[in-house]
């Protein structure tokens, strides 16, 4: 049970494991490493289309790409449990999720300043 500011907020009867707190701190890492990861997974993503040679493979392609990165935001969140404590994982998770929206946001700054830049020399 927790207390909040206006009145207890119960969880149900569910197994450790699913917790709301853990959940949130698998998607925050999972997002995070996806934004950080970007080209890795651009690459993943344009492999499992040749792979998949069928109709929606684009988007069943980016679909399995995310299920990589939940698989290894959950063995950080496990490690960071493991060491840290429980409240850490949702933290760092936050914190790396910034991180890699910084990092995509610069990352397609530059490749649309370059792209003007090769324009601008053709014209």
């Amino acid at each position: 049970m927790i207390e909040i500011w206006l009145g207890t907020l119960t969880y149900p009867d569910w197994p450790s494991w699913i917790r709301p707190p853990l959940l949130v701190a698998i998607a925050l890492w999972a997002l995070g490493l996806y934004w950080g990861f970007s080209p890795i997974n651009d690459r993943m993503v344009e492999r499992l289309t040749q792979w998949l040679r069928f109709d929606r493979e684009a988007a069943l392609s980016s679909v399995i790409s995310l299920l990589g990165f939940l698989g290894v935001a959950i063995a950080i969140v496990y490690l960071t449990q493991i060491s840290l404590g429980g409240s850490w994982a949702v933290s760092w998770g936050v914190i790396v999720c910034m991180w890699g929206g910084v990092y995509e946001l610069g990352r397609r700054d530059s490749a649309s300043r370059a792209a003007r830049q090769d324009q601008e020399a053709q014209d």
